[in-house]
């Protein structure tokens, strides 16, 4: 079995941070998108409840003869909703807040699309309630529209539920898939120890301050590199010194009287001198030899 002793840790180290600083950006961005995808589905959600709602006060008000004024008037304070009746010009003909009655709404959009569509809804800031708000009116007359705001607060529960699936699901699954990467990687790159274990015969090869300069930079790839290069031309050298040695001992061979072959237990021939070139091969086939 292969020693982890060998094993290019600087290198999986490197590895291992460069993962992590590329999965948390890439985890913290698909979290903000599911729970903004999530919290844009609740309020698509609560929108049509909104009209909903507003449609059937529009058909239990008129369906009773009554008076939208006299209706407005007799709303009780509500916390988590405030109803407007505004004209085209944006006043406040009647509010559930009676401190806004006859002031001009500004911010209508909502209303001036009512007119148009019968049906026209907002998100945005709420003064009234200090807090992200959906802002729905419902057309009633040419002339009057019924508005409701309602805070998106109260969809806290549901976020919080959400954030909890987030935190307790995804987020292990997410650190357990990392995990396994890290393990997967390891056990991918666990050759490279043998690598580094013959870099370690020849690092006593390499120059003083070369070697002083690997280690400062800490890296096994320059380590590898320079025992590779190292290794290459020592090989290299006993290639040349080999061939060097069998041109003397052909030399040698050659310049004997006698005649010389040389051949393996298999009788391959592996040398011959001129002389038995001359006295037992032939001259049209060179590989032959006389018998």
């Amino acid at each position: 079995m292969l020693s982890d002793r060998g094993y290019p840790w600087f290198f999986f180290l490197k590895i291992a941070r460069l993962a992590l600083i590329v999965f948390l950006p890439t985890l913290f961005v698909m979290l903000f998108f599911y729970r903004s995808s999530y919290k844009e589905g609740l309020v698509s959600q609560m929108t049509i409840q909104i009209k909903e709602n507003l449609k059937t006060t529009k058909f239990t008000v008129e369906n009773g003869k009554m008076d939208w004024l006299n209706w407005c008037g007799n709303l009780p304070p509500d916390p988590d909703a405030r109803y407007s009746l505004i004209n085209r010009d944006g006043k406040i003909i009647c509010d559930s807040d009676k401190s806004k009655i006859q002031t001009i709404v500004k911010d209508r959009t909502e209303v001036d699309g009512s007119f148009e569509n019968n049906f026209e809804s907002s998100l945005r800031h709420s003064d009234f309630f200090k807090a992200q708000a959906v802002f729905a009116s419902l057309k009633l007359s040419q002339d009057i529209a019924l508005r409701k705001v309602v805070p998106i607060s109260s969809m806290r529960d549901d976020m919080g539920k959400f954030d909890g699936v987030l935190f307790f699901r995804i987020v292990p699954f997410a650190a357990l898939s990392y995990l396994l990467f890290l393990i997967f990687f390891y056990q991918a790159t666990r050759p490279l120890g043998s690598i580094l274990a013959k870099v370690e015969k020849y690092k006593e090869e390499i120059p003083f301050k070369e070697t002083i300069g690997l280690r400062g930079l800490k890296n096994e790839w320059a380590q590898v590199e320079q025992a590779l290069n190292k290794a290459d031309q020592k090989i290299r050298d006993q290639v040349s010194q080999v061939r060097s040695e069998n041109d003397k001992i052909a030399a040698i061979l050659g310049s004997i009287y006698d005649d010389i072959i040389a051949i393996d237990n298999f009788e391959t021939v592996l040398f011959f001198n001129d002389k038995f070139k001359k006295n037992f091969m032939r001259e049209k086939n060179v590989g032959e030899i006389i018998p």
